[in-house]
C-alpha cells in the first residue's frame, strides 16, 4: 500500500465514508453516524497534521 498525501486522495477517503453511511446495511443509523464522525474527526486531524508538515519543514531550514 503506498502512502498518499493528495487532497484527492483525502477527498477519496472521505467520499468512501460518506457512502458507507449512507449503504446503511446495518440499518443502524445512530451508530452508523457516530462511526462515521468519528472517522472523518479522525481523517481531518491527520490531513491537517499531513498538510502542516511540508510547513513545519520548510521553517526548520
Amino acid at each position: 500500500m503506498t502512502h498518499q498525501t493528495h487532497p484527492e486522495f483525502y477527498q477519496q477517503v472521505e467520499d468512501f465514508i460518506l457512502c458507507a453511511v449512507a449503504d446503511n446495511s446495518t440499518e443502524d443509523h445512530a451508530t452508523n453516524t457516530e462511526i462515521a464522525l468519528f472517522l472523518l474527526t479522525l481523517l481531518s486531524s491527520y490531513k491537517k497534521e499531513e498538510l502542516a508538515q511540508p510547513k513545519r519543514e520548510n521553517t526548520k531550514a
